[in-house]
């Protein structure tokens, strides 16, 4: 039996810490170790009780297992804590054996240091837990294969990735294998012997394998060698399997996501950018090349402004200093580049800021387009508005409605109206009447089929008064050619028709001392012819038939006299332009007997009119004026030519396509042609394209003005004709004028008819007033003898006298035109204010005014000339009463 010495000996021998404790816990005696482990000296700890030592949350655990002691005879081992002498902790395992020591029982202990073991403990569990979160928030399976024995330890959430339960596979390596897609499964064998030999220095591969459901899965698999600590040769492979599905589908539509969008910043107009913080392009698009010139790779490294001028690049800079400073987006920065071969171009920068994850500015994206072709386009529209705005022309645009949208100061100039006066009103507002109705159905017929309309309007000002103006109304058309809008020009042609007047006078007087010598070789044997007819009637006075065939002589030669004054006048009047359905033929022959006054007898001249009843719309005193100007210049043509010879005539002509192509702006396919033919001199070839020109002349220093074949080509365009030239230097010339044959073919039964019986009248009262005595005396005469009755005035006054006398039997009122004080024009004025349905037969040698009859009473009045005959006027008195 051991003494209490022999335990003292073996506890002080003992490495590792012993105490032996009473019944009551309190150390008898302790070794130097267990002193050492708690830092308390042999004297301290002898006076203090284990519990003393432990802490609080292990006191009642110890005194249960020392109690246990008495029964069980041994304690432990079990690991608990000791509070050190400096207060810290200690982790400890003990273990206890009851023993009697000279009759007395005493507790035998060991006491082992195991703050190391629990350091390691501890870290292999945190390294468990923290290998298990991250297996599981990898989500990853785990598999591990022992090389000996074949067995593969696969992981649940290996078995899930396939769609299977824990229990559901064999663990061995030909389970996994298996499931591998047959085109993947001899690389990853080969792959995996590789690495397990050593050929390969790791193993990393991605496969398919097969889910329960039967679809694939795609797999990212990694593995390590583990190796044998003694042979060092290999004898487990450990790795991982991670579901990839999804990745490689993101994966998949993020390259056809980023080939999308290289496609359309391929694909774009525009070209696409980012650069740094520091303003330094990071990328660029291969659009860059077609717009700037350079290359992707000249462009990278490079900032903004190293492409702009200085000045360019200070001011784009100050803006986008702002922009980053805010971190803000912008958009359409208009900015001037130079490309790579010096032009200068127009880019529109729109841009976004990129923001890194703490707020941090990283750079900006954004996209460049070329606008350069848009800012030139803008200038030339910025000119065309300008010139639109303040050219002399008027510009009105109207939309499809007819509701006026626009008009420009030139506009208002011309008719007085201000924009809040006339935008959203229509244009008939400007109608004056003075056309008839089927005119401007012509206008919207023409527009409506998407043409252009061109022609001459008279319309009306603001203040009521009318203008003639020149237009021109064409479709405004988006890009599918549907019609949004018309637009109109306007000018007013008021001061170029007097112009244009102007020179017709300057024109008739060149003309005018020609005719005077024929014409007054051609009166003095008409009076010559007179006066001896006169002289036989009274030698013969008792000879009835005789005087009365003498009379029919004189009143012939009269009425020759009076036709050819009057065509006198009717060339030299000044007035406005009249148009009005004419026959040709009669027209030519009566302007060319006033043409050949002004042609030598010993030039031969002949009027060769068709038999085709030509019907145009024309001014007779304008195309007059055209066969003047004409012969004019075929009588200075022939001179000098041997049998000089001028042909002007007449023909029907249908236009061929050939005709219609050269002269596209002729809308008509039927002409009457005027031919006026010379063999003259001819015209040189590099003249032919100027004749036409204003002041242009061929003639010496004061022969003509140069104004005569310009007036000509005005006269055709006005009449919507065509003038050809045919000329050979040497041989003569031929100009040919073609103008529309008229739809109208209605024509007054007064200038038509062949009838020369005067109609009598009824009884009818007519006030007839004209202040030449001797022509007031024959005219009542007259009158009276086609049944009349007669009321005669020398002047207005006494005519408003005798029609406030007679008004309710006067049926017709027949007064000159040109009197004193009161014209013929301001009686019929003041008549109609008291009877405003009276006939008025108006009568003028010579009109200097040009007076016209109002357009209101254009059925109840009419304008003949002096002399007239008997059945001219009894034709038109009978009109005007019927």
């Amino acid at each position: 039996m051991l003494s209490k010495y022999d335990c003292f000996k073996l506890i002080e021998m003992s490495p590792i810490g012993m105490a032996l404790c009473g019944t009551d816990r309190v150390p008898v005696y302790i070794n130097n170790e267990f002193t050492r482990i708690l830092g308390y000296s042999p004297e301290e700890l002898k006076n203090m009780c284990c519990t003393e030592l432990t802490p609080a949350e292990y006191v009642s655990q110890e005194i249960q297992l020392f109690e246990q002691l008495a029964t069980d005879k041994t304690l432990g081992p079990y690991d608990k804590e000791y509070i050190k002498k400096d207060g810290s902790r200690i982790n400890v395992r003990i273990k206890g054996i009851s023993v009697e020591l000279d009759g007395e029982q005493y507790i035998w202990s060991s006491v082992v240091e195991i703050e190391d073991l629990k350091n390691a403990e501890k870290a292999t569990r945190i390294s468990e837990e923290r290998f298990a979160l991250a297996m599981e928030g990898a989500n990853d399976g785990l598999w591990d294969w022992d090389l000996k024995t074949d067995e593969v330890y696969y992981s649940p959430r290996w078995k899930e990735i396939l769609g299977y339960q824990e229990d559901e596979l064999e663990p061995t390596f030909s389970t996994g294998i298996d499931f591998v897609h047959p085109d993947d499964r001899a690389t990853v064998i080969d792959k995996v012997e590789q690495y397990i030999s050593g050929t390969t220095d790791s193993y990393n591969m991605e496969f398919r394998m097969r889910h329960k459901l039967g679809h694939w899965v795609d797999i990212l698999s990694k593995a390590t060698l583990v190796a044998d600590k003694v042979s060092n040769k290999p004898i487990r492979l450990v790795g991982t399997h991670q579901d990839i599905t999804e990745k490689k589908q993101a994966e998949k539509c993020l390259y056809e996501a980023n080939e999308r969008h290289r496609d359309l910043a391929e694909s774009m107009s525009d070209w696409i950018w980012e650069v740094n913080a520091d303003g330094v392009y990071t990328y660029c698009s291969a659009k860059v090349s077609s717009i700037l010139g350079y290359q992707q790779d000249e462009i990278i490294g490079k900032r903004p402004f190293d492409f702009m001028l200085p000045d360019e690049a200070g001011r784009v800079g100050t803006i986008f200093s702002e922009i980053v400073q805010a971190q803000r987006p912008f958009r359409n920065l208009e900015n001037w580049n130079l490309t790579k071969e010096g032009q200068l171009i127009c880019l529109l920068t729109s841009g976004v800021p990129i923001i890194g994850g703490d707020g941090e500015l990283l750079g900006y994206r954004g996209v460049d387009a070329d606008i350069t072709d848009q800012k030139k386009a803008e200038e030339e529209l910025r000119k065309q508005s300008q010139a639109i705005k303040y050219g002399g022309e008027g510009v009105m645009i109207t939309g499809t409605d007819g509701s006026i949208e626009y008009i420009n100061p030139a506009f208002t100039e011309i008719t007085g109206y201000l924009p809040d006066e006339i935008l959203g009103k229509n244009p008939r507002i400007l109608k004056s009447s003075a056309q008839d109705p089927s005119y401007y159905k012509a206008l919207w017929d023409t527009i409506s089929s998407g043409s252009v309309w061109r022609g001459t309007l008279i319309d009306k000002r603001k203040d009521g008064s009318f203008y003639p103006a020149m237009m021109t109304v064409s479709p405004i058309k988006d890009l599918n050619e549907k019609t949004t809008h018309y637009v109109s020009t306007h000018r007013d042609m008021t001061e170029h028709q007097q112009l244009e007047e102007q020179a017709r006078q300057s024109q008739k007087l060149e003309s005018i001392g020609t005719l005077v010598g024929g014409i007054a070789h051609d009166f003095n044997n008409m009076l010559a012819a007179i006066e001896g007819s006169l002289y036989l009637a009274r030698t013969q006075l008792d000879d009835h038939v005789y005087v009365e065939n003498i009379l029919n002589d004189i009143n012939k030669l009269t009425s020759r006299s009076a036709d050819m004054v009057k065509q006198l006048l009717t060339y030299a009047r000044k007035g406005k332009v009249s148009m009005r359905p004419l026959i040709l033929n009669a027209l030519m022959e009566d302007a060319f007997k006033l043409a050949n006054k002004m042609i030598p007898e010993n030039i031969e001249h002949i009027c060769d009119t068709c038999n085709e009843h030509l019907i145009i719309n024309a001014d007779a005193t304008q195309i007059q004026q055209v066969l003047m100007n004409l012969a004019a210049n075929a009588l200075h043509a022939v001179a000098g030519v041997e049998n000089p010879k001028i042909t002007c005539g007449t023909s029907y002509f249908k236009a061929n396509e050939n005709f219609m192509q050269k002269h596209s702006h002729s809308q008509s396919g039927e002409f009457a042609r005027i031919s006026v033919r010379d063999n003259g001199c001819g015209i040189k070839k590099d003249h032919m394209d100027k004749i036409t020109e204003p002041f242009f002349t061929t003639k010496g220093v004061g022969e003509g003005t140069g104004l005569g074949l310009s007036m000509v080509y005005g006269v055709v365009k006005m009449h919507n004709g065509t003038l050809e030239v045919e000329s050979e230097k040497g041989k003569g010339t031929v100009f040919h004028i073609y103008i529309p044959l008229s739809k109208s073919l209605e024509m007054r039964e007064s200038e038509t008819s062949e009838a020369n019986v005067p109609i009598a009248g009824n009884k009818e009262t007519i006030l007839l007033v004209d202040d030449e005595n001797d022509l007031l005396i024959t005219s009542a005469q007259v009158l009276e003898s086609l049944n009349y009755r007669v009321l005669q005035a020398t002047n207005g006054e006494e005519a408003l006298q005798i029609f406030e006398d007679e008004q309710d039997s006067i049926s017709l009122v027949f007064t000159d035109i040109i009197m004193p004080k009161i014209s013929g024009f301001d009686l019929m004025e003041q008549i109609w204010l008291k009877s405003k349905n009276t006939p008025a037969l108006f009568a003028s040698g010579y009109d200097a005014m040009g007076h016209e009859i109002p357009k209101e009473k254009e059925q109840q009045a009419i304008i003949i000339s002096k002399p007239y005959s008997p059945l001219e006027v009894s034709f038109h008195i009978r009109d005007l009463l019927n």
